[in-house]
């Protein structure tokens, strides 16, 4: 798991900051600009898709220290393996930014997140998406025995959406990782640090009460398994519609019986 988290998160940071490095290499070394704002979002909704199906199995593909918190206060993920999941995501998350300082040296501070606007709309654009993004993540959990491989397509597009959404504000983080890997390895981007760590905590704590109130946990043990990246799962969507065939087939012939108990003999 902790592998898995480490990888997930190394590739999502080297993407998502490696497109915003790119643009500025290729703007400014070879004259051209190529990635334009819907070719980023494209791009990462398709690396965050990819990862939830290459890691989701094994770790839950959290990729997010905020994702790992939500998971806890939802009642589906062990404290235990919260430092674990959070070591592995800051890992992966610096050792993608010292990669891309090996490739393309500090060109576009690494692709670190920064306001483009005043602090407070970036901040405020940062609770918002990432109110967003938990609230799809935990909804295609909770129901992740019906979505199936369906969910890594909804939180991927929903991912693309707000990267497009909120590149120009913000810079569309969402994940206090994704922007501290560049701030650590460039040394950069602290006095707007806050707004990429206290925002999406604030969406995610937003994103839990609301979803606790829109939809309380119902199948625990199908969350804990989606959320732990277990290949045990709970009640298959076979499985259900019968125990709910046969709901309706008893309640039926109860019907019937109790018709029957009050007709009154000719």
């Amino acid at each position: 798991k902790f592998v898995a988290e480490f990888i997930g998160t190394f590739f999502l940071v080297l993407f998502i900051c490696g497109i915003q490095m790119v643009d500025v290499y290729s703007a400014t070394e070879l004259g051209v600009d190529d990635v334009n704002l819907i070719s980023k979002g494209i791009i990462g909704g398709f690396v965050l898709a990819g990862l939830i199906y290459a890691f989701g199995g094994t770790s839950g593909c959290h990729l997010n220290p905020v994702v790992t918190f939500a998971f806890f206060l939802r009642g589906v993920f062990d404290i235990r393996f919260i430092v674990v999941y959070w070591a592995a995501q800051i890992a992966g998350a610096v050792s993608a930014a010292a990669v891309l300082l090996g490739m393309f040296g500090d060109i576009g501070n690494l692709g670190m997140t920064a306001p483009s606007t005043t602090n407070e709309l970036a901040f405020g654009a940062e609770i918002l998406i990432t109110f967003i993004l938990l609230t799809v993540i935990l909804s295609t959990t909770e129901k992740a025995e019906i979505l199936g491989p369906q969910s890594a397509l909804a939180v991927g597009s929903v991912f693309g959406a707000l990267l497009l959404f909120a590149w120009n504000t913000s810079g569309a983080s969402a994940n206090p990782f994704r922007s501290l890997g560049p701030a650590i390895i460039g040394n950069t981007g602290w006095d707007t640090i806050w707004i990429y760590i206290v925002g999406p905590i604030i969406g995610m704590l937003l994103a839990v009460i609301v979803q606790r109130v829109i939809a309380p946990p119902r199948n625990i043990e199908a969350e804990k398994c989606s959320a732990r990246g277990s290949k045990k799962k709970g009640p298959s969507t076979a499985d259900i519609g019968e125990r709910r065939r046969k709901s309706i087939a008893d309640l039926e012939n109860r019907r019937r019986q109790s018709r029957a108990d009050n007709e009154i003999p000719v």
